[in-house]
This record gives structure tokens, C-alpha cells and sequence, in this order.
């Protein structure tokens, strides 16, 4: 869904659409770019219009990546912590297609919440499917087993399994990437049968 769309649908009156996107740029992801890195500050607001991209943290230890989210089409990103406190990332945000993202500096994105009383509005109901998203999928980590998230990824983002390398969807499941191919074997074992 494009950002003007996503506008439109909130009910964000034209003319304001048309600030909106004046205020921000369109920029072409490769695969494999960052949106974020680690350790570093995140001074904008995105809105993927074409790809998905992954949230991921590097554990210190052993330097593994260990995805913890993904984000698909018609989703803002970013590295929300880090954007409201001016604080460094805890994590990266990585491409994991070609995207196309609409991107907003922090600086542009505040002076239309100051100037235009219903950006503020939306930037609360932003923020509110962010932290939902959020908060979902902590619930799912502490309730769900792996299977069981297996399944409700496929139910719920089907095409995640063949655009997101195994690696980061065992990750993001808290399995090794040998688990995961059991799992997902054992899975399509049972619906044959």
C-alpha cells in the first residue's frame, strides 16, 4: 500500500497528504541495506511501500544475528527508542528484499505535529500500531512454542517463507537454523498425512 494511500484510509485530508509526502523522500533499498545500525541514532521515520525488512540485534558473544522482528509493506519502522530519546539503536534494520521506503527526518516529522494539529493524531495512532506489534509478539514469544509461531506465521504472512532466509526465521522462532528445518519437515509431514 503506498503512504499516500495509507493516508487517505486514516482520513488525513488531501492537502495534508500532499505536505506530508513533500516533507519526506522516497529512497531504493538494496537487499542487505540497513535502515538503522546498531549503536547508532535514529534520526528518521520510514514507510515501506515495496519490500520487507528485519529487526535484529547482534549478540555480543558469539557475534550471532538474532532476528526478533519483521516488517512488510504498508508498515512504518524504525528504532522508535532511539528516535524519541536520541539514545544509540539497540538494533539494526536491514532490507531483506529490494524496498522501497518513504523516509522523514525527525526534524520534519515534528514540525508537522506542531503545525498541523492532525499529524499529531496520526503520529499517536503510529505509534500505537508499533507498540501493539510490539507487544504482540512478546506475548507470542512467552506463550507460543516454535511450532505453534511457526504456524501462525504462515497463517498470518505466508509469503515470509520465501522471501526471509531460514536463518533469520529460526532466529526469530528462538531455534537453530537445524531445528528449523526438523520443525518445518515435521510440519509438512503432518499436513500430508
Amino acid at each position: 500500500m503506498s503512504l499516500c494511500s495509507y493516508l487517505l484510509k486514516k482520513s488525513i485530508p488531501e492537502d495534508v497528504v500532499k505536505i506530508i509526502l513533500q516533507k519526506g523522500s522516497y529512497i531504493s533499498l538494496k537487499k542487505g541495506s540497513l535502515l538503522i545500525k546498531e549503536r547508532n541514532i535514529e534520526r528518521y521515520l520510514y514507510y515501506i511501500e515495496k519490500g520487507e525488512c528485519r529487526f535484529f540485534i547482534t549478540r555480543e558473544r558469539d557475534a550471532e544475528e538474532i532476528t526478533f522482528q519483521f516488517a512488510f509493506e504498508g508498515e512504518f519502522v524504525n528504532s522508535l527508542l532511539s528516535f524519541k530519546t536520541g539514545e544509540p539503536s539497540a538494533f539494526s534494520i536491514e532490507a531483506l528484499s529490494p524496498c522501497n521506503v518513504w523516509a522523514i527526518h525527525k526534524r520534519h516529522w515534528e514540525y508537522l505535529i506542531v503545525t498541523i494539529p492532525i499529524v499529531k493524531q496520526l503520529f499517536q495512532e503510529i505509534l500505537e500500531e508499533l507498540f501493539t506489534a510490539k507487544l504482540q509478539r512478546e506475548i507470542q514469544m512467552l506463550k507460543y512454542s516454535p511450532e505453534e509461531l511457526y504456524l501462525f506465521l504462515i497463517q498470518n504472512n505466508p509469503t515470509v517463507f520465501t522471501k526471509v532466509p531460514s536463518k533469520h526465521i529460526a532466529t526469530y522462532l528462538g531455534i537453530t537454523p537445524q531445528s528449523f528445518c526438523r520443525l518445518k519437515s515435521r510440519i509438512t509431514a503432518k499436513s500430508r498425512s
